[in-house]
């Protein structure tokens, strides 16, 4: 399993790594990345939907940093870690979960498209997710 962080700020990068989250850091991600990427690898950053969707689909797990106190002073700015926990700083699982009358809760499904219950073959609901970590 292979952990990829996408991020062009290093107080990102930073704070990442003091929660344990160390990877190939890369500015940005596109096609090329994720056709490379393989089921149960980690992607880390500020990701488009539409990105984050296609690395789902390859059942890759995806992390979304987020920020959400971040004032709008200091967006597109470089913040220090610190100024990072004052913004709320934390990590969200995004993906998607699914669950079928048969069963009670949600589980998390790899790829981005509905699936057949294994247990009464039905197909199961699907809901979009972000569960802090």
């Amino acid at each position: 399993m292979k952990k990829i962080i996408v991020s062009r700020h290093s107080s990102a990068i930073a704070w990442l790594k003091k929660r344990g989250i160390e990877g190939e850091v890369v500015s940005q991600i596109d096609s090329s990345l994720i056709e490379t990427l393989q089921k149960d690898d980690e992607v880390y950053g500020i990701l488009p939907t539409h990105l984050a969707l296609q690395i789902l689909e390859r059942g890759v797990k995806v992390f979304l940093l987020q920020l959400p106190n971040v004032v709008f002073e200091q967006r597109g700015k470089e913040l220090s870690p610190e100024e990072m926990e004052e913004a709320g700083a934390k990590i969200l699982r995004f993906g998607l979960q699914h669950q079928c009358h048969c069963t009670k809760g949600w589980d998390w499904q790899s790829g981005s498209k509905a699936s057949v219950c294994p247990i009464c073959e039905d197909e199961q609901a699907v809901r979009v997710t972000l569960q802090e970590i």
